[in-house]
């Protein structure tokens, strides 16, 4: 059951893109929740509650449980990622499970939550007005970590539209 999904590479708020595409990673912030390997989502809701620095209302508590659980437990190796950098957009496929990085989780860097990924076009991005309208309108979206359409990141991936033009 393939899945794909939009990381948007700005941890804490900090353009990590270099840092991604030189690791072959995607990554997410949050370094006080710890290590959520095999952590439920009411696990995860939970350690936000307790941690001063994240709280919020029950609806930006819901927020951040829905982003940290859906890159730690809901994606799955194969699936694939859409990662924004401006007008243009990196294509990934996840490579490995999650991974908590503790030498991450420090104040300099603050990306501890991982997954391995491979790069496609030779980490080149396209240009996101060539992407199809309904991957257009869902890059809106401001959320660090939410779904995409499977099928229509799949068919960008084989479409011409998106490929390198053959130089000439």
């Amino acid at each position: 059951n393939l899945n794909a999904w939009v990381v948007r590479p700005k941890p804490h708020h900090i353009d990590r893109t270099k840092e991604f595409l030189e690791m072959n990673i995607i990554a997410i912030g949050w370094p006080k929740v710890g290590d959520l390997m095999e952590h439920s989502r009411r696990d995860i809701r939970r350690r936000l509650i307790e941690i001063p620095s994240y709280k919020g209302d029950n609806i930006s508590i819901g927020r951040q449980t829905g982003q940290l659980d859906r890159f730690a437990n809901q994606m799955e190796i194969g699936d694939f990622v859409l990662i924004p950098d401006g007008h243009q957009v990196y294509f990934a496929e996840i490579k490995s499970d999650y991974q908590f990085h503790a030498k991450y989780a420090d104040s300099k860097t603050e990306f501890p939550h991982w997954r391995e990924v491979s790069y496609f076009f030779n980490k080149e991005p396209k240009r996101r007005h060539d992407l199809p309208d309904d991957l257009q309108s869902s890059l809106k979206c401001q959320t660090t970590v939410f779904s995409a359409s499977p099928l229509s990141i799949a068919e960008s991936i084989d479409k011409k539209l998106i490929e390198p033009p053959p130089l000439t």
